[in-house]
């Protein structure tokens, strides 16, 4: 599945995202993060983030709970629960979809102004059974 298409493949890619996925990868500050995403087939999630910095040489664990929803390519998640107490909510953010298969789930970070993401597509991986 590629973005922009049509409503058809936004269905099927909906279907595709249920399951547990796992992405490794890097911050635009050099903070690694590690996160696991499982999907329900309403597109509802649990999410644990784990980020370590090595700035500030500690490693900071977040549990998370929202909705995803796929509107012409893009994921769009709405986070309506997080661990960090300050975090204000719902907060919504959103991914071009670069490709969505049985085993790879690859996003491109939508960037604003007011929030940090990754260089760098993330690629999730099916979590295997």
């Amino acid at each position: 599945m590629v973005a922009g298409c049509s409503r058809s493949s936004d269905a099927e890619a909906r279907k595709k995202l249920q399951g547990t996925w796992v992405a490794n990868g890097s911050g635009l500050h050099g903070d690694d993060f590690n996160s696991t995403i499982s999907i329900d087939s309403g597109g509802g999630y649990v999410c644990k983030v784990i980020t370590h910095s090595p700035f500030y040489s500690r490693t900071i664990t977040s549990d998370l709970a929202g909705t995803l929803r796929i509107t012409n390519g893009f994921l769009i998640d709405t986070t309506t629960q997080h661990s960090n107490t300050n975090a204000v909510l719902p907060y919504v953010t959103k991914f071009r979809i670069v490709r969505l298969d049985n085993r790879e789930l690859v996003l491109s970070p939508y960037l604003s102004n007011d929030w940090e993401f990754p260089t760098n597509d993330v690629v999730f991986r099916r979590e295997s059974k």
